[in-house]
């Protein structure tokens, strides 16, 4: 029988997007096996396995999977098809609190979820070893739980495996800790207790394990993009967390992060700046205040993580969106103004960011200059916002004490809830909560995802390109897969004709320092060399396995979302597409009639570069947008060009 090429290369592109589909799902089961999940993970991989069935049964008509089967496993959607009790499933979490008046973890309803058998969370009654033996199936069990939570552990502490809440003695408690104390110093691990109280007239602790990694190479730095309407103090309140200096009112912390003189003028950011933050093995704050420089800060810190400042005013949307996809954030921190509320920039913004799945945190600054009415309003109205997207409006939760904060960083995290803020740069009013928060955020999040990754080929994407006197060319981004090493022979492209050429990496570094191994989802500068010295560097560019399979993509079919209220995509139609670092303008070639009338969100549409081809592979997320029309696409069908590569 003869084959159709075409058929068969369709076929097989749309077999590996639902792949990457049913792995979105995978990584979302990986990284819930914490604290604050609401489901076991058991379940979630049975939901997986459904998933894998169903998939193969929903291709239709030669096409892509619709949009629905592109995004994450929906919680309350598996529980209900495994047959499992929603509300007893969602015992994880208290009553929906606004005013921030109650507990996000119901420790006073004497109830937590079981332990689960993965992850990084252990429940003890007591910890008292009685002989040798015992001691050292502790110290393993330790090592488990921190190898799970790559470096962090959180042990619950008078509760049963059952998640029951029963409370120990004084003198328990004392020896447990005492305990867990010499367990954590005996494999050079640091001891953080977050949480105790009495409950029913017996004590209960929460304690937080932290434990270096060997070298600097290995941590794991979260990126969070911050998003706002222009003047809610972006800039302002990320420079007062990196210099540890509040604000005098006039917008004095933000000097250090403007990059123009016309931002300084007029206080707003119109471009994409980059701070860091980092936090000691103690939860303590590593900044500018306590060290001069970024190398500084790195050597210092448990967790770094790297602020992306994005510009609020409308004009430059197409800047915000641009960095938005390109710094590939972990979290959103989402900065409202109380003088001035939300507004269609906070709801487009919080849309986007729901869109892309990304976990949402809540900011609200200038609360020195409102009453408690006022912030109430806006407490209210942005919770509000919430309704229309596909973030946990009924889980939106004032932060008022530091107990809540580890609770709340894990449900975040899971995307089970999104916290609030209120906070004062001038005052500094709240800002510990905030800090605090930050320091608990849950490094499985970040991590599990990107190890997935570490077995595909290296893929590095270019975002500047720089020629240092006495150093060479050097290209600085993000590793999206693999692993890069300095003397690794890496191809280059694609270029303008669609080729790559071959390039050998001569050092790396990493915040100014020097390393010699770079992981998946770290942000660093390479300085190459290349065997032909005329070839031209550009931003979208990448670095890849020359054993992979090298992509050179000018059309591409894919499956937009539209997230605005004009929902007209016709033929011939331009707009920008952003993919990580890529922003070119594509044309619709062809859409999908039938598609449209069946789902008036989505449509199925055939995309093509206007100036030059770019890599991008199946399952790519990408925004497309073209004056007030938006969209969330997922890269189905890559047509790559022939011809040779090198």
């Amino acid at each position: 029988m003869e084959c159709n090429h075409n058929e068969l290369s369709a076929k097989i592109a749309r077999q590996t997007f639902a792949v990457a589909c049913v792995e979105s799902a995978e990584r979302s089961a990986l990284c819930c096996s914490h604290q604050g999940h609401l489901y076991d993970v058991i379940a979630t991989f049975s939901a997986v396995i459904q998933r894998r069935i169903d998939i193969g049964k929903r291709f239709r008509d030669n096409k892509l999977p619709r949009w629905p089967y592109t995004l994450d496993v929906n919680e309350s959607h598996v529980l209900a098809s495994l047959g499992f009790d929603i509300a007893s499933a969602n015992m994880t979490l208290d009553d929906p609190v606004i005013e921030g008046s109650g507990s996000f973890y119901p420790f006073s309803k004497g109830q937590l979820p079981p332990e689960p058998p993965l992850g990084n969370m252990e429940y003890k009654l007591k910890l008292i070893p009685v002989n040798e033996t015992r001691r050292q199936h502790l110290s393993t069990q330790l090592k488990w739980r921190l190898k799970e939570g790559f470096g962090e552990a959180i042990y619950e502490i008078g509760v049963r495996d059952d998640g029951k809440v029963v409370g120990i003695s004084e003198e328990d408690m004392r020896i447990s800790l005492t305990t867990i104390d010499n367990m954590a110093k005996s494999i050079g691990a640091e001891i953080l207790l977050t949480r105790e109280f009495l409950h029913n007239g017996k004590h209960v602790a929460e304690v937080v394990l932290r434990r270096l990694p060997d070298n600097t190479d290995e941590f794991v730095d979260f990126r969070i993009a911050l998003l706002g309407n222009v003047d809610s103090g972006k800039s302002t309140i990320l420079g007062v967390l990196s210099s540890g200096e509040l604000d005098n009112g006039r917008g004095k912390a933000r000097l250090n992060l403007f990059r123009h003189p016309h931002e300084i003028q007029t206080g707003r950011t119109s471009s994409v700046s980059r701070e860091i933050l980092g936090f000691s093995i103690d939860g303590q704050v590593v900044n500018y205040r306590v060290s001069d420089t970024s190398e500084e800060i790195l050597q210092q810190s448990f967790k770094l993580i790297t602020f992306t400042d994005l510009a609020g005013h409308h004009k430059y949307i197409r800047t915000t969106i641009s960095g938005l996809m390109a710094s590939k954030p972990d979290f959103v921190m989402l900065v409202v103004s109380a003088l001035v509320g939300c507004n269609q920039s906070t709801v487009e913004h919080l849309s986007l960011a729901a869109a892309l799945r990304l976990p949402v945190f809540a900011v609200i600054t200038k609360t020195d200059c409102c009453d408690l009415a006022r912030i109430s309003k806006v407490i209210g109205d942005l919770t509000a916002l919430t309704q229309s997207t596909d973030l946990p409006s009924d889980l939106a939760a004032v932060v008022q004490t530091e107990d809540e904060c580890l609770s709340a960083a894990y449900h975040m995290a899971c995307g089970a809830m999104m916290p609030i803020f209120t906070v004062s740069n001038v005052t500094g009013q709240n800002l510990n909560l905030l800090t605090r928060f930050l320091s608990m955020l849950p490094c499985t999040v970040a991590t599990k995802a990107r190890e997935l990754s570490l077995r595909e080929p290296a893929e590095f994407q270019i975002d500047k390109c720089y020629r240092l006197d006495g150093v060479g060319k050097v290209v600085s981004g993000i590793l999206t897969s693999g692993t890069i090493s300095p003397g690794t022979t890496l191809a280059l492209g694609p270029s303008f004709s669609g080729g790559y050429t071959k390039v050998l990496v001569k050092s790396i570094q990493r915040s100014h320092t020097p390393c010699q191994l770079v992981r998946t989802g770290q942000s660093v500068a390479v300085c190459i060399v290349l065997d032909d010295e005329g070839f031209r560097i550009r931003r979208g560019m990448v670095l890849t396995d020359i054993a992979s399979p090298l992509n050179s993509c000018l059309v591409f079919e894919a499956v937009l979302r539209i997230l605005c209220d004009v929902k007209v995509i016709t033929k011939g139609l331009q707009g920008t597409v952003h993919c990580g670092y890529i922003c070119q303008t594509a044309v619709v070639t062809d859409v999908d009639s039938q598609e449209a009338l069946s789902n008036p969100l989505e449509r199925f549409v055939k995309l093509k570069f206007i100036k030059q081809p770019e890599c991008i592979r199946t399952g790519d997320r990408f925004v497309f947008r073209h004056g007030r029309i938006k969209a969330i696409g997922t890269v189905g069908l890559v047509m790559g060009l022939d011809g040779p590569v090198f």
